[in-house]
């Protein structure tokens, strides 16, 4: 357990099941798996970001270091994780906050 009280600790259980506690301030909190865990995101803005700099995907992944892969499933609106969310807002140019909010109508 962190000893702020606060954070995330995950143990197996007798049932074989995987069980994170998230520790709150006002105590433990089971989460079950069936949520993501906090390192992957969704990225609604990623599409128009990358349209908007006229980038092809296969481009956009060779300047932020990451598989094409990742954008495609980024753009079909699945979660990728954080550190390739931070790669691809360098490359891109803005904040990793413009690519996680839904582009302007």
């Amino acid at each position: 357990m962190p000893k702020s009280g606060l954070g995330l600790a995950s143990a197996w259980y007798a049932t074989g099941r995987l069980v994170t506690l998230q520790y709150t301030t006002s105590g433990p909190v089971p989460m079950t798996h069936e949520y993501r865990t906090f390192r992957d995101v969704l990225v609604p803005g990623l599409k128009a970001k990358r349209d908007e700099l006229a980038l092809s995907q296969d481009d956009l992944a060779e300047l932020a270091s990451v598989g094409r892969s990742t954008i495609a499933r980024g753009e079909r609106g699945l979660q990728i994780r954080r550190l390739s969310v931070r790669k691809l807002a360098k490359a891109l140019k803005c904040k990793p906050i413009d690519l996680l909010q839904p582009p302007p109508a």
